[in-house]
């Protein structure tokens, strides 16, 4: 997926993509990261499991980094309706799926999976989307420390400036930066409330 242009122009094709194309997205914002740190990684699997976007590589370093991005996309694709990309949720039926409140089905029913108590701050100062998704960081940091030996991570600022997301923070690892890096580009190219792409080219 990664590789060299050939004679023609075209990107090899490494291996499919079975998602529908609201999460294309979160694909290329990942992809945009991936390629600036393992330009020779080859993306093997992409698709939709169990509801949420699962992402696997070949030919990179095993290192922490990675797993920080590609941890951080997973949470993220549980609020980004699979369907158009905008703002969502996970519902159940017999099947689950990320939608937005336009493409969900009548009959299926809402999980709620983020806990909003968790932010240090007011979430009606950041946007709606900006602040799940940091719910979702809060969390998967919370997560790797207690079980996963992260040292700890000492959030110092949440803030948007001049309508880009910057966080401030201390401690952590390899993988903490993996997320956090990919969760600011990613919010720094769609809407901070409804979560609606504003900026294309990654």
């Amino acid at each position: 997926m990664y590789g060299c242009r050939s004679n023609t122009g075209q990107l090899p094709i490494k291996c499919s993509v079975s998602c529908d194309d609201g999460w294309f997205h979160i694909i290329d914002v990942l992809s945009a990261l991936i390629v600036d740190y393992y330009p020779d990684a080859i993306a093997i699997l992409i698709k939709e499991k169990y509801g949420t976007l699962r992402f696997h590589l070949a030919n990179y370093p095993k290192e922490d980094y990675l797993l920080g991005l590609i941890n951080m996309v997973d949470s993220l694709s549980e609020i980004t309706c699979e369907k158009c990309g905008n703002k969502g949720s996970i519902y159940y039926d017999n099947w689950v799926r990320v939608r937005c409140r336009k493409h969900k089905e009548l009959h299926e029913h809402k999980k709620e999976v983020i806990n909003m108590n968790l932010l240090p701050f007011d979430p009606n100062t950041i946007g709606g989307m900006w602040s799940e998704m940091i719910a979702l960081l809060l969390r998967e940091i919370k997560m790797h420390e207690e079980h996963n030996e992260m040292p700890l991570v000492n959030f110092t600022k949440f803030e948007a400036i001049a309508g880009k997301l910057s966080i401030e923070y201390t401690g952590g690892n390899r993988i903490t930066k993996g997320m956090i890096d990919l969760l600011i580009k990613y919010a720094n190219t769609v809407d901070p409330k409804t979560g609606e792409i504003t900026v294309i080219d990654i």
